[in-house]
């Protein structure tokens, strides 16, 4: 009996990869040929030889077959509701993951800090000092660790998070740089984790980058003697509308909502009068917008539900264009020139920012032709800001160089 039924148990196993296999090829046969036959001479170096070649074919059917094959998402949330069976505590999908004690998850990251990445940028912030006398600040955005006792077990110890983040702050102080933590802020305006951090989500909330924005607005302002109007992001003068069970985020998709819970997501805006302009520069696609910050800066279609479903898996992204290159100008703000390197912890910081200054560029460095020295060269602003989630630090010598 046992023999028979580990045949018919081995046969649908090879009948149900023969069938993701059809699928996948019938589905998305063109981007996996794509990437074999054209795609993969993005990744070459310059003047390759076979190896290289090989090397580029293999890594984009490797990129592929993690992203499109069928059935990947139910593969996944099937894999991690049986990782997670009692006493489970962490699951791998795609990444090392834990549950918390708040209900929300985080990524779990082993690596400890070295400071060979972090010099490309003190190195940046020094010749931009140098050269045209522009002053390079740090907007460091905690990514989830806020509190100490709510990682399971003895996972403080092996989760690098927080130690990763006092080194980082540390090395870019000693070395001259104006650096503001969003945990001085987490702990300084006595938010709590649900107020701070979204457990759907990687990202923080909106409600956090503003508090981090107003204080690091203030922080900069008069460490660097800038010109910046940081009382009118006072989190106390913005209109609050909220959605409730809205975000469907990065860690529900890969878990499943069975295992996570949707998160409220807060649209904020100022309850006083603004007019700025918005525009999207240095790329082929542009935008302008005119009005007031509710109208130019917030992209409300992002917090629809998504056909079917009650949730929205882009409502995090509701403060400009993400991943663009943003210019705003508000006449009424004082004539101060800001330059911002985002990521998508930054986005929200950024658009804030337009608050502050007169002129606010923001420029992330993951889909810019050019590299971080050639937007100082172009826009000569007043103050270099980078504001950068602790992933983003751990891979910058990426945002260095440019694409």
């Amino acid at each position: 009996m046992r023999e028979k039924v580990s045949k018919w148990l081995a046969i649908l196993f090879v009948v149900a990869i023969v069938g993701v296999m059809a699928g996948t090829i019938a589905v998305h046969g063109r981007n996996f040929a794509y990437g074999f036959f054209k795609g993969y001479k993005d990744q070459l170096p310059d003047d390759p030889d076979i190896f290289d070649s090989i090397s580029a074919r293999i890594d984009r059917l490797d990129y592929n077959a993690s992203r499109r094959i069928v059935g990947l998402d139910v593969l996944r949330h099937l894999s991690a509701r049986t990782q997670i069976l009692p006493p489970k505590v962490m699951v791998n999908v795609s990444t090392e993951m834990a549950r918390l004690s708040t209900g929300g998850w985080i990524n779990v990251v082993a690596e400890r800090f070295t400071p060979e990445k972090v010099n490309d940028i003190i190195s940046f912030a020094k010749e931009m000092e140098e050269e045209y006398a522009v002053p390079t600040a740090v907007i460091y955005c905690h990514p989830a660790l806020y509190e100490e006792g709510i990682q399971p077990g003895d996972l403080d110890v092996y989760n690098q998070c927080n130690s990763y983040a006092d080194s980082l702050t540390e090395i870019l102080r000693e070395n001259g740089l104006s650096v503001w933590d969003s945990r001085d802020t987490y702990t300084g305006h006595a938010l709590t984790m649900d107020e701070a951090v979204n457990k759907s989500d990687v990202h923080w909330t909106h409600l956090m980058a503003l508090y981090t924005a107003y204080d690091g607005a203030e922080y900069i302002s008069r460490q660097l003697g800038l010109d910046l109007d940081w009382e009118k992001l006072d989190p106390g003068l913005f209109s609050r509308e909220m959605y409730r069970n809205l975000l469907f985020g990065e860690f529900a998709r890969r878990l499943g909502r069975s295992l996570v819970t949707l998160d409220d997501v807060y649209l904020l805006y100022p309850q006083y009068e603004t007019h700025l302009t918005y525009e999207r520069f240095d790329e082929e696609d542009e935008v302008f917008r005119e009005g007031s910050f509710r109208e130019t800066v917030i992209e409300s279609e992002k917090l629809e539900k998504e056909g079917k479903h009650d949730y929205s898996e882009n409502a995090y992204y509701v403060y400009g264009s993400n991943l663009a290159q943003v210019h705003t100008y508000n006449e009424a703000a004082p004539d101060t020139t800001v330059l911002v390197f985002k990521d998508s912890f930054g986005q929200p910081i950024s658009m804030f920012m337009s608050l502050a200054a007169r002129d606010v560029y923001s420029v992330d460095m993951r889909d810019a032709d050019h590299d971080m020295k050639y937007y100082v060269e172009k826009i000569r602003p007043d103050v270099v800001i980078i504001a950068y989630c602790q992933q983003s630090f751990r891979n910058i010598e990426v945002e260095i160089e440019g694409n």
